[in-house]
Formats: C-alpha cells, structure tokens, sequence
C-alpha cells in the first residue's frame, strides 16, 4: 500500500521532494556546546514544548484529566513566566487543532493586529518624513499590535485545576551532533526550492484578498519547480501575474522583506483521546516591545509590518504595508501531518506534530525535518539534530548553520552547485513529536539548541 501524508500547514509554503537523495552521508565535523537529548517515546499521549517546566506542567494537567487544549493553555502560561522573551500572553499565536472524535481540524489565527487607528505611516519619523530604524521602532507603544492569544484561542474548553508546583528542571549533558547528514546535491535543492517560495512569499504574502488558487495551481508549482537546476539560480524571481488575475479588490504587491526575529515558542501535544495540537507563540523581538503591564511582558508583533508602504520601482503599494485592524506577515508555521489510507473509508491517522521558532527559519528548519523525517527515514529527534541550510532569497544567499560542515563540503556547494553559502548561527526551537503505526507509540523530540523537552505516559 502506497503511504500518502497531507499536511497541514497555517502558512503557504513550498515543499520538494528530494527524489533519489535518501542517503545520507556521515558528519563531516561535530559541534559541541548543544543539550544532550533523547527520543521520548510513550504509548498514551505527549507533551513537547520549549522549556521542561512548561512541559511538566501540562504534562500533569492531562495526569489531572485534562485534554489537549487545556495542557496547551497551562503550558503556554508557564513559558509566559520561564520563558518570557520569547513568548506569552502579551503576545499572539497560531493554533492547529485536531478533534478525534469529529476527526475535524480547526485553524486558529491569534496573532496581533494594528490598532484600528494605525496608518501606513507608522514607523516614520514625524521630524524627518523617513522611515525609522528597527532599533527606533522597537521600543515603545508604536511597535504593540493587540494581543490575540487570549482573544482568539479556543474559549469552550478551561482548566478546572491549579498549575501544580512539584515540578523540576531536566537535567542534560553536552550534545554530540547526529551522524546523519544530507548529501550537497540535495542541501541545494532544497535551499533552491526555499528560494523560490521565499520570492513569492515576499513579494505576495500579507495581502488578504489576493486569488490563492493561483500560487496552489499545480501548473504554476511545476514551472517554477522546473526553474529548479543542478547551478544555483541566484536570487530567485517571483511569480509574474497580471493585475486581474492576481487580485481580488487590491491592487498590492512588492516584495521588502521585513524585520523579524527568532524570538518564538511552539507546542506541540497530543491527550488520551488522540486530540491533538500545533501551537506556535510569540511576542516577536527578545522581550517584546520591553513593555511590561500586569506583570506581562507585550509584543513588538508590528515591526513585521514593512516600515515602507510603496515600492517607486514597481508603482505598487507593498503587501505587508501597515493597515488598520490589519496582521503583519509571519513566518510562523505549526504543522500537522497525517497518513492518508487507500481505502474506501477516506480514514486517517496523525503521524506528526510539528513546528519551531525561528524567524524566517522557520519554514526552512520544518521543511527540512519533515523531509527527513518522512522520506529518508531518520527519526525526528535525528533531523532535529541535523544542520539547518537554505535560502530565504535575500541576496541569493544560502544559509548553512555554522559548526557542522568542514570546508571541503562547503566548497563542494560553492563550486559543484554555484551556492553562495552564508554561516549562521541556528536559535531554531523544533519541537513536535510522531506517531509510530506499528508500535503505536508516540515519539517526542526537541530540538537541542534549546532546553525544551517532552513527556508523556
């Protein structure tokens, strides 16, 4: 039988499959200094979030007979206190929710809007008439979007018990990186692929009303996959439309990359009953807006907005321009995949939660775990542990996480396949666990650069 997976994304994002790479080469060189972690596999249900607080604490509420949405509630309040730049309840989220008893999913938009006062002049200086810098945005009301995580999140179902306080902190060793490793070949087609998503994502995303049929069109997929070759394209183009086809009521495009910042959170848990969710939360930049109400700390979610609204070059107006009551554009994408059976029954089965913090990593580090994880066969926690690469399109750049790869790899990239590698440093925060159908057993994994960890019975 022939295995299909849907996935389910919140966001628009690319995907390749890497045909005929599954082998997978040995480390060229370790890295040290990462948290030492396991797979945790449990037969019941499971619990992965970014700090081992947070993650005892809904741990315990489903002990207690709670059910996903209210383990993901006493989670996310305990990162509001352990784990307060980077998320909270002064911030907004995106939600996955998957009811196994109506076996329907359920999308939840938490995010931050613009005040319903705000003006595509936002972040200008009144003085110069210029835009102002990030670090000039940054601090201070004009950066705070209205809080949408409490608002907007699921409200039918509560806790009923006290967060208990017998919880402890876990303790890990030094992390020795994974032996697995990505061929070259294919690190660069999957960071020409994040190119061309990122090119189209950039130029289109933000605006409400544009016609999606036309960047989900399996045409359109397969022309820009064929753009795909064995030397690197550079900076990828956008996709080309024209005015009528691409836009409903609006006539807004442009393609500034914003300002955004890997200062996230995710969750991701499933209960007894098999309910299951994907949570990614944040308040965007380390701390937020560093306004503190009520002993909460509140976002800076608008300095995601393009600080310039009009494009002289195109005549356009930019997507992700600042709008009244409007959200900026997020990389943020927490992630349900399930296995689709070839039967009359139109059954499925949830085999994956997924998602990270990030940035405009984010897409990149989850499509390469899910890829690795479900075509070439390494276990999660494996392909959490694997170098992060791709390409956000910025410059036609490709990123390559520093400390993993010796030079001889490097060159093999840059002169093989016409890469122009950039080394960063990866504060990527996966978490996310599978369903294995054979031993009916979930699996946990978190992602070693940060002190996250997973639990369940």
């Amino acid at each position: 039988m022939t295995n299909c997976y849907e996935v389910q994304f919140f966001v628009f994002a690319y995907v390749l499959e890497v045909n005929g790479e599954a082998k997978l080469a040995a480390l060229p060189e370790e890295s040290s200094g990462w948290y030492n972690k396991e797979r945790f596999v449990s037969k019941e249900f499971m619990v992965v979030s970014a700090h081992p607080l947070a993650t005892k604490a809904g741990y315990d509420i489903i002990n207690m007979g709670g059910n996903a949405i209210d383990a993901m509630i006493a989670v996310q309040l305990v990162l509001n206190l352990v784990e307060p730049q980077s998320s909270g309840i002064g911030g907004g989220a995106f939600l996955l929710y998957y009811d196994s008893y109506s076996q329907r999913l359920t999308s939840y938009d938490g995010r931050e809007t613009a005040p319903r006062r705000a003006t595509e002049t936002l972040f200008y200086n009144k003085t110069t008439s210029q835009p102002k810098s990030f670090t000039e945005a940054l601090v201070g009301g004009s950066s705070v979007g209205v809080p949408g995580i409490l608002d907007r999140l699921p409200q039918d179902k509560r806790i009923e018990n006290e967060l208990p306080n017998n919880v402890s902190f876990g303790a890990f060793n030094d992390f020795q990186p994974s032996e697995y490793q990505p061929t070259p070949r294919a690190m660069h087609l999957f960071a020409e692929a994040c190119k061309l998503a990122f090119a189209d994502r950039n130029r289109y995303l933000a605006e409400m009303d544009l016609n999606w049929d036309l960047l989900l069109d399996s045409d359109y997929l397969t022309t820009r996959a064929s753009l795909i070759k064995d030397i690197s394209m550079g900076q990828a183009p956008a996709g080309s439309f024209s005015r009528d086809q691409l836009l409903v009521n609006k006539s807004e495009s442009g393609d500034q990359p914003p300002h955004e910042f890997p200062c996230t959170s995710h969750i991701s848990i499933v209960d007894r009953d098999g309910n299951a969710i994907s949570l990614t939360t944040s308040i965007e930049h380390e701390f937020g807006s560093s306004i503190m109400v009520e002993g909460f700390l509140l976002n800076n979610q608008l300095t995601d907005f393009n600080f310039i609204y009009y494009d002289d070059n195109t005549q356009c107006s930019f997507a992700n321009k600042v709008r009244p009551n409007k959200r900026p554009r997020s990389s943020m994408s927490p992630t349900l995949i399930f296995k689709k059976y070839n039967d009359n029954n139109n059954r499925s089965q949830l085999v994956m939660s997924i998602g990270a913090a990030g940035g405009p990593l984010i897409p990149m580090v989850l499509g390469k775990s899910i890829i690795a994880t479900l075509n070439w066969g390494i276990s999660l926690q494996d392909s959490f542990n694997m170098v992060n690469f791709g390409s956000d399109n910025r410059f036609g750049l490709s990123a390559v996480e520093i400390g993993h790869l010796n030079q001889t790899f490097l060159t093999q990239l840059e002169q093989q396949f016409g890469q122009k590698i950039f080394q960063f440093g990866s504060p990527t925060g996966m978490q996310g666990f599978t369903y294995d159908t054979k031993s009916k057993t979930y699996i946990g994994a978190s992602d070693p650069r940060k002190e996250g960890s997973a639990m369940g019975d």
